[in-house]
């Protein structure tokens, strides 16, 4: 995926979950307030918030894979030299594609199976919506994976990078910094 249409589609992603975020927020808080306060609320809200829920979470999946931000384990790839290497990414990256189908697939046949079923909650939507968040995950899923394979094919190893942490110095600063609780001469005694 070209860097420029990337970038829209990330920008595009993050601001959908924050509208979300915001909307379930709102809704949610402003149903506590009714029900404690005014011994009322606003019937469906739980329906609106589950369901943006959802879609936030799949949103935020896709968004994450663009970016590269899943966490992941690379101390095999570390170790091998750069051919083994290309092969096991590519490997890695054909399972990934293969276990995104499923989801694409399973996702589908429930999109299929639940057509004209709507929710039995205050606020009645298609089910289908539920599951074409799914459907989203996995189709965004495979585009990424789609373009880690054409780097890949082309030689380029970067995408086989994890960047949480840029190198090992950056790791062994913040692990140093991390300070171990102090324990109690006596083993009975617990201070306050």
């Amino acid at each position: 995926m070209k860097t420029g249409l990337k970038d829209k589609s990330i920008k595009i992603m993050e601001f959908i979950m924050a509208v979300l975020m915001a909307e379930m927020a709102i809704l949610v808080f402003l149903n506590v307030v009714l029900r404690y306060a005014f011994h009322s609320g606003i019937s469906g809200t739980e329906e609106i918030a589950r369901l943006s829920f959802i879609w936030l979470s799949f949103i935020g999946a896709v968004a994450v894979m663009f970016t590269g931000g899943h966490l992941g384990v690379d101390i095999l790839l570390r170790k091998l030299s750069p051919k083994p290497r290309l092969l096991v990414g590519f490997f890695g990256r054909l399972l990934m594609g293969g276990a995104l189908g499923l989801l694409v697939w399973g996702s589908w046949q429930q999109i299929v199976v639940n057509q004209g079923i709507t929710s039995m909650g205050a606020i009645p939507y298609p089910l289908t919506w539920n599951y074409a968040a799914g459907l989203f995950a996995g189709v965004g899923g495979i585009i990424w994976v789609l373009g880690d394979l054409m780097r890949l094919l082309k030689g380029d190893m970067k995408c086989l990078e994890f960047g949480a942490v840029e190198d090992e110095g950056e790791l062994a600063v913040a692990l140093a910094s991390v300070q171990p609780p102090v324990l109690s001469e006596n083993p009975g005694h617990q201070e306050k």
